[in-house]
């Protein structure tokens, strides 16, 4: 009776960025600030799907505008000639007055939420805030503990979403000449996941240095 909650749709969109940085080392900060932004305005066509009924698109504006703005600030103190804290948040939403699953921000894993699997959670606002504590055993390899705490919104026209997720757990980066392996161990908890050992994660990325 109702289009499901993934549609066929295209969306074009322009936009604005603006990004500001004060760190020390582009690549193994230890003191400084950054910002990054963007703002984009577009066009969101709905394509008919010949396995629908086509009365249920008369419910909906099959073209519209859709906005959208993300927001990433943090900085780096350094506390000790070892030990370094690094703080940053995130933010972001889309607007528009008919969004479907597959217009929404997609959060969970290594860069964004950890202690979840990669983009676990669906979100048409986000925020997600870090404090991680940083010691270095050399110059551009250190161990790390992390706290991120998040808030994830949405709200369609079938369902709605509200919660306040958070991860926790210990990491590695290890300097190998080329770039940066990075090793996390993380727990997460949030209204669909409980805070245990045996669902514990184990993230790992690689970040190259040219």
């Amino acid at each position: 009776t109702i289009l499901p909650e993934t549609v066929d749709l295209n969306t074009v969109s322009y936009g604005l960025g603006y990004g500001f940085s004060s760190v020390d080392l582009a690549f193994a900060p230890k003191r400084g600030f950054y910002l990054n932004s963007t703002l984009a305005a577009g066009t969101k066509e709905i394509e008919r799907n010949a396995d629908i009924p086509p009365e249920l698109y008369d419910q909906v504006d099959l073209s519209s505008v859709q906005y959208s703005g993300e927001l990433s600030v943090g900085a780096y103190f350094r506390l000790t000639s070892n030990f370094v804290l690094h703080s940053h948040l995130d933010m972001g939403g889309v607007f528009n007055n008919q969004l479907f699953f597959n217009d929404l921000y997609r959060i969970g894993g290594l860069n964004s939420l950890r202690g979840f699997n990669e983009n676990f959670f669906f979100a048409e606002q986000y925020l997600n805030a870090t404090a991680e504590v940083q010691f270095y055993f050399q110059e551009y390899s250190y161990l790390f503990t992390f706290f991120d705490q998040a808030y994830l919104q949405y709200d369609l026209e079938t369902s709605s979403f509200q919660d306040y997720p958070f991860g926790l757990g210990l990491g590695l980066s290890l300097f190998t000449g080329s770039g940066n392996v990075n090793l996390v161990y993380a727990l997460g908890k949030s209204a669909e996941q409980e805070l245990g050992l045996n669902l514990s994660k184990f993230h790992f990325g690689y970040v190259a240095r040219f």
